[in-house]
């Protein structure tokens, strides 16, 4: 019995010394071989074990070979789909002596992993295995060549990857994914199995957690990802479809909640405005697939923003989007202030008031670079936006509504509608598209505005001043085209009130705005809107003889409105058809001028008719802005002026009454050189008849009349 016992202790040693020096009389080369041919004739791709590899059968029987890699098929970027410095791999002796391989672990340390999408729309990770039978052998069952056909049943008790990376393509993209590490372990090779790790994607770390129920053709997981920023998650919860022909799509929920949504596309490198710093939730049925993503009955809200839509996406060349969206509110004054849900501070007295329009001084710059595209030119699409209620200083703009189409470089929009504040009707259509790599839009424009007071305090005009039956109605109606160095305007039709104007303009966007302009007005009543005197009530105690007027107040601090010319150019060219000012209206008025440098010059200022007298004059203004103005001015001389009052003939005793103002009337006019007319004695007030003043000139001479007027610096142009 004692001898028994030694001698299978002795055989145990044996045994266990045997397996212990076996590897190290085992031909590397050898097992090298077998390893590469059968891997090959499992994923029908070329394996390379170019590193040093090794054997061990104890504890547990493993391998660790270096610098492995699997070969790419032919057509893809790189040559090698995988490689890896170090794989790992330890297998369960029992269950490898009854004949079922089983790992205990595998690990991968530094592998790079190569996904493509190549031309032709095969993928690189799709594996055409090879049939193993032998040549001469009979057709097999479909069964038979199904079971051949499968890699062996091979089961991994625990997966783990250390900095791992993996890269995408397909066409003109790209992406990559950093600094994988993952733990995995499953309970049977169906199934269940369960995974965790972290990975970094354009910049940013995400956490994942994998759950899978089962492994067959329809897989039941659940994937969750903790986001670089506290407290947001994105969840999948579905099935997915793995079927023996054809591509794979995943069927289920998807969910997304967090606290910061402006946090959260910067760690990503979007860079939002922090009005939207604020919690955020999204839900929708995800259908995702090769040909296409869906997100159907998507639901979303941002603080107390909500709306519904679907989106759609078919990546294949030519790609195509689909969105439609609708919102309840959009609150931009948030958004533009910096700090969500507080009003900006005014500052001092003179600080802007909320809502008032901000000048970017890079806008009428052009542009640094030539644009490529407006969107790209292999995405096609569909855009459909509703908005509810935009908040924009301090008024509200509904039913706003957006409909385009997104056509290969260029966005054509259908209809962009809006009500904005006094009842105002907005409706604008174009194409924005970069012809030749620059950027434009070319549309038209239609406004309606049945409180035309309102929506000019809501856009930071003053009209305080203006009676309050003026500013009622405007219809605007318009072409235009906005380049990168100017803006032009064709078909202008804009009615204010009772006053219509039709006509072109130019804006040239340069250092020095300038704008062109030819105008036609069919009457313009300058009266209407001008504020009412202002009306001095008598008191009943007079005021001593000795004490002053009071002074008048100085004026504003401020540039006066002919001091403004000298920040633009101009070249106008306006008629009007009817003037009036002060009561009186001027008939066939025409201006055609030129603002350049800041000297302005009139071609030509026309009267056709006021008070029965035409009038024409030309001139030029320059220094305008400087700190001294001279102007001149000419036009014919007149030889004789004639003012002749029409009036009933008075009685012989008026005469009498009237001979000394006649005198002096006569002597007045040998005064200045002009003939004296005949003494005609005035009216009674009771018989003064309307009178009909009339305005005769007739030229001197053709010399120039160019009387010179100059304005020290001490008193400047308003």
């Amino acid at each position: 019995m004692r001898k028994a016992l030694i001698l299978a202790t002795g055989l145990v040693v044996a045994v266990m010394g045997a397996l212990f020096l076996a590897p190290r009389f085992i031909d590397p080369g050898w097992y090298r071989d077998a390893i590469t041919v059968e891997l090959h004739r499992l994923t029908g791709r070329k394996v390379t074990i170019a590193g040093p590899l090794a054997l061990t059968l104890l504890p547990n029987p493993g391998l660790i070979a270096e610098d492995v890699r699997l070969a790419n098929p032919a057509g893809a970027a790189v040559p090698e789909m995988l490689r890896a410095t170090r794989i790992d791999a330890r297998l369960a002796l029992m269950p490898l002596l009854g004949g079922k391989l089983v790992l205990r672990s595998l690990t991968l340390v530094d592998p790079i992993l190569d996904l493509e999408r190549l031309p032709d729309g095969t993928t690189n990770w799709r594996f055409d295995l090879p049939a193993p039978r032998e040549a001469g052998q009979g057709p097999p069952s479909s069964a038979q060549d199904a079971v051949e056909r499968v890699a062996p049943a091979v089961a991994i008790g625990r997966i783990a990857i250390t900095n791992g990376t993996i890269h995408y393509r397909s066409g003109d993209v790209e992406e990559r994914v950093d600094k994988i590490e993952l733990e995995a372990s499953s309970q049977d090779i169906a199934g269940p199995a369960r995974a965790a790790g972290s990975f970094i994607a354009r910049g940013a770390r995400l956490d994942f957690e994998l759950d899978i129920d089962r492994i067959a053709e329809r897989v039941p997981l659940r994937l969750a990802l903790s986001l670089p920023v506290p407290h947001a998650r994105v969840q999948l919860a579905g099935d997915l479809l793995m079927p023996t022909s054809g591509d794979s799509t995943f069927e289920g929920k998807a969910t997304a909640a967090g606290d910061d949504f402006a946090a959260l596309s910067a760690a990503f490198g979007q860079s939002l405005p922090s009005g939207l710093a604020r919690p955020f939730t999204a839900n929708a049925d995800l259908v995702a697939g090769r040909a296409e993503a869906r997100l159907d009955r998507l639901s979303f809200a941002l603080d107390d923003s909500h709306g519904t839509g679907t989106l759609r996406v078919a990546p294949l060349a030519p790609a195509n989007l689909t969105i439609t969206l609708a919102l309840n509110q959009i609150d931009l004054d948030r958004l533009a202030s910096g700090r969500p849900g507080k009003p900006v501070a005014t500052g001092s007295a003179t600080a802007k008031l909320p809502g008032a329009p901000v000048t970017d001084p890079s806008f009428a710059a052009p542009p640094e670079s030539p644009a490529t595209t407006v969107v790209p030119l292999d995405v096609e699409g569909m855009i459909d936006l509703t908005v509810d209620a935009l908040h924009w200083r301090g008024g509200i703009i509904r039913g706003a509504h957006l409909q385009a189409a997104l056509d290969r470089g260029a966005l054509k929009i259908a209809r962009l509608g809006a009500t904005l504040p006094g009842g105002s009707e907005l409706s604008l259509n174009g194409t924005l598209d970069a012809p030749a790599g620059q950027r434009q839009f070319r549309g038209a424009v239609e406004l309606e505005s049945n409180d035309l007071r309102l929506l000019l305090d809501w856009l930071g005009a003053n009209s305080a001043g203006i009676p309050a039956d003026r500013l009622r109605k405007l219809s605007l109606s318009s072409r235009f085209a906005a380049l990168p160095d100017r803006i032009e305007i064709a078909g202008i039709d804009l009615t204010v009130d009772a006053t219509r104007l039709t006509g072109a303009a130019t804006v040239a966007l340069r250092q020095r705005l300038a704008v062109g302009a030819r105008l036609a007005i069919d009457q313009l009543n300058i009266d209407a809107y001008l504020p009412a005197p202002a009306t001095t009530v008598a008191t009943t105690k007079a005021a001593p003889a000795s004490t002053p007027p009071p002074a008048r107040e100085a004026d504003a601090p401020g540039r006066g409105p002919i001091a403004l010319l000298a920040d633009f150019d101009a070249n106008i060219d306006a008629a009007v058809d009817t003037l009036t000012w002060r009561g009186q209206p001027a008939r066939g008025v025409r201006l055609a001028a030129t603002l350049q440098d800041g000297g302005l010059t009139v071609r030509e200022a026309t009267v056709a008719d006021v008070v029965g007298a035409a009038a024409t004059a030309s001139g030029a203004m320059t220094g305008i802005g400087g700190s001294a103005q001279s102007s001149s001015c000419q036009a014919p001389p007149l030889a004789a002026f004639w003012l002749d009052l029409s009036a009933p003939r008075a009685t012989s005793r008026e005469s009498a009454a009237a001979s000394p103002s006649t005198s002096t009337s006569r002597r007045s006019a040998a005064a200045h050189g002009l003939p004296a007319r005949r003494p005609t004695a005035p009216p009674t007030p009771a018989s003064i008849s309307p009178l009909k003043p009339r305005i005769r000139a007739s030229p001197a001479s053709s010399a120039a009349w160019r009387p010179a007027i100059s304005r020290p610096a001490a008193i400047p142009v308003r």
